[in-house]
């Protein structure tokens, strides 16, 4: 603890002397280190080493994880897109032709129906009574003749 403080004070004292007293010239102790204060004022070198490993190598995995994503995930999204798409407009036609035409032919087969059945619906008995008399007679010839 009290190397740490020491050196804190040394340091503290240099800087008093260079930048309030102007006892140290800061220029010229620069240009007498080189390049042991070019070396610490790049603060050793770490930032560079920081950009490269960390920072390029977050860069070079998104750009990987990007591709990914544009390539394969959209491209399976599409895909599904299209096949949903694509079996819609197959239900669509078959709703519209088979099943809507389905219903259509049987409203029209009884709606034919019903026009035929109400030639013979009077209301009146009397011509009940002649189709039933009618009837029984064509039954009883075609039985007769079997």
């Amino acid at each position: 603890m009290l190397l740490s403080l020491g050196v804190a004070g040394l340091g503290i004292l240099v800087a008093f002397a260079t930048y309030s007293w102007k006892r140290i010239n800061a220029d010229s102790v620069a240009d007498r280190l080189g390049p042991l204060y070019r070396f610490l004022l790049n603060k050793w070198g770490f930032d560079d080493l920081y950009n490269t490993v960390v920072v390029g190598g977050i860069h070079r995995v998104t750009a990987v994880l990007r591709w990914f994503d544009d390539t394969i995930i959209d491209g399976l999204v599409n895909l599904s897109g299209s096949i949903t798409k694509l079996t819609s407009f197959l239900s669509g036609r078959f709703d519209a032709r088979v099943v809507d035409g389905l219903v259509n032919l049987t409203a029209y087969v009884f709606g034919a129906g019903g026009l035929v059945m109400r030639k013979f619906q009077t209301g009146k008995v009397q011509t009940y009574i002649v189709f039933v008399v009618m009837s029984v007679m064509i039954f009883y010839f075609v039985f007769r003749l079997i």
